[in-house]
Protein backbone atom coordinates (compact mmCIF):
# COMPACT_ATOMS: atom_id res chain seq x y z
CA UNK A 1 0.00 0.00 0.00
CA UNK A 2 1.42 3.48 -0.99
CA UNK A 3 0.53 6.68 0.66
CA UNK A 4 0.39 9.84 -0.30
CA UNK A 5 3.13 12.36 0.82
CA UNK A 6 0.58 14.31 2.58
CA UNK A 7 -0.78 11.29 4.34
CA UNK A 8 3.03 10.32 5.40
CA UNK A 9 3.31 13.58 6.71
CA UNK A 10 0.24 12.84 8.97
CA UNK A 11 1.41 9.86 10.02
CA UNK A 12 5.13 11.05 10.99
CA UNK A 13 3.49 14.31 12.95
CA UNK A 14 1.09 11.47 14.66
CA UNK A 15 3.68 8.64 15.97
CA UNK A 16 5.67 11.82 17.71
CA UNK A 17 2.69 11.86 21.11
CA UNK A 18 3.19 8.80 23.30
CA UNK A 19 -0.12 7.64 25.38
CA UNK A 20 0.46 8.92 28.63
CA UNK A 21 -1.96 7.68 31.79
CA UNK A 22 -4.34 10.14 33.19
CA UNK A 23 -2.91 11.70 36.32
CA UNK A 24 -4.79 12.33 39.63
CA UNK A 25 -8.16 14.44 39.97
CA UNK A 26 -7.00 17.43 41.77
CA UNK A 27 -8.41 17.02 44.91
CA UNK A 28 -10.89 19.80 46.45
CA UNK A 29 -9.33 22.42 48.57
CA UNK A 30 -10.52 22.69 52.27
CA UNK A 31 -10.48 26.57 51.60
CA UNK A 32 -13.18 26.21 48.77
CA UNK A 33 -15.33 24.32 51.33
CA UNK A 34 -14.95 26.74 53.81
CA UNK A 35 -15.63 30.00 51.72
CA UNK A 36 -19.00 28.14 50.54
CA UNK A 37 -20.23 26.99 54.08
CA UNK A 38 -19.21 30.20 55.32
CA UNK A 39 -21.69 31.69 52.47
CA UNK A 40 -24.32 29.62 52.24
CA UNK A 41 -24.18 30.66 56.59
CA UNK A 42 -24.45 34.57 55.29
CA UNK A 43 -27.46 33.69 53.05
CA UNK A 44 -29.35 31.85 55.37
CA UNK A 45 -29.16 34.79 58.18
CA UNK A 46 -30.40 37.48 55.19
CA UNK A 47 -33.15 34.74 54.67
CA UNK A 48 -33.56 34.91 58.48
CA UNK A 49 -33.73 38.55 58.84
CA UNK A 50 -35.82 39.10 55.91
CA UNK A 51 -38.18 36.67 57.51
CA UNK A 52 -38.38 37.92 60.48
CA UNK A 53 -38.86 41.79 59.64
CA UNK A 54 -41.95 40.48 57.27
CA UNK A 55 -43.74 38.57 60.27
CA UNK A 56 -43.00 41.92 62.15
CA UNK A 57 -44.95 44.35 59.52
CA UNK A 58 -47.43 41.29 59.27
CA UNK A 59 -48.67 41.43 62.75
CA UNK A 60 -48.26 44.69 63.28
CA UNK A 61 -50.43 45.26 60.15
CA UNK A 62 -53.35 43.20 61.94
CA UNK A 63 -52.82 44.99 64.76
CA UNK A 64 -54.29 47.97 63.55
CA UNK A 65 -57.46 48.83 62.63
CA UNK A 66 -58.15 50.95 59.91
CA UNK A 67 -61.56 53.09 59.04
CA UNK A 68 -62.33 53.76 55.81
CA UNK A 69 -65.25 55.59 55.05
CA UNK A 70 -66.90 54.32 51.42
CA UNK A 71 -69.07 56.49 49.53
CA UNK A 72 -70.33 55.35 46.89
CA UNK A 73 -70.27 58.04 43.81
CA UNK A 74 -69.91 57.86 39.85
CA UNK A 75 -66.35 58.55 38.28
CA UNK A 76 -66.18 61.97 37.60
CA UNK A 77 -65.38 61.51 34.30
CA UNK A 78 -68.69 59.94 33.84
CA UNK A 79 -70.81 62.80 35.41
CA UNK A 80 -69.24 65.05 33.15
CA UNK A 81 -69.22 63.43 29.80
CA UNK A 82 -70.61 65.16 26.75
CA UNK A 83 -73.99 63.42 26.72
CA UNK A 84 -75.08 64.37 30.27
CA UNK A 85 -74.02 67.80 29.88
CA UNK A 86 -76.09 67.87 26.77
CA UNK A 87 -79.13 65.82 28.10
CA UNK A 88 -78.79 68.73 31.37
CA UNK A 89 -78.65 71.55 28.80
CA UNK A 90 -81.30 70.04 26.71
CA UNK A 91 -83.54 69.10 29.90
CA UNK A 92 -83.42 71.90 32.36
CA UNK A 93 -80.43 74.66 31.87
CA UNK A 94 -80.78 75.93 35.41
CA UNK A 95 -79.34 72.21 36.56
CA UNK A 96 -76.64 72.37 34.25
CA UNK A 97 -75.39 74.90 36.22
CA UNK A 98 -76.19 73.44 39.51
CA UNK A 99 -74.65 70.17 38.34
CA UNK A 100 -71.38 72.28 36.86
CA UNK A 101 -70.87 73.70 40.41
CA UNK A 102 -71.68 70.40 42.32
CA UNK A 103 -69.24 68.80 40.41
CA UNK A 104 -66.40 71.65 40.17
CA UNK A 105 -64.60 71.02 43.70
CA UNK A 106 -63.41 67.49 43.03
CA UNK A 107 -62.79 68.25 39.59
CA UNK A 108 -60.58 71.89 39.52
CA UNK A 109 -57.72 72.80 41.20
CA UNK A 110 -58.18 75.08 44.64
CA UNK A 111 -56.48 78.38 43.84
CA UNK A 112 -56.72 79.19 47.32
CA UNK A 113 -54.23 76.53 48.12
CA UNK A 114 -50.69 78.43 48.59
CA UNK A 115 -48.97 75.40 47.22
CA UNK A 116 -51.41 75.17 44.24
CA UNK A 117 -49.80 74.99 40.29
CA UNK A 118 -51.81 77.94 39.99
CA UNK A 119 -50.26 80.08 42.58
CA UNK A 120 -47.46 78.56 41.04
CA UNK A 121 -47.91 79.90 37.92
CA UNK A 122 -49.22 82.62 39.18
CA UNK A 123 -45.55 83.95 40.25
CA UNK A 124 -44.45 83.61 37.36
Amino acid sequence: MKLDPEDEKLESYLRQFCAQAPGPLPKERKQEKVRIVALAAIAALILLATGIVALRQAQNSSHRTVVTKSVEREPAAAEISMIRLSRYAQQDPESLGANLDRLSPRLLPDVRKGKGVLNHLARE
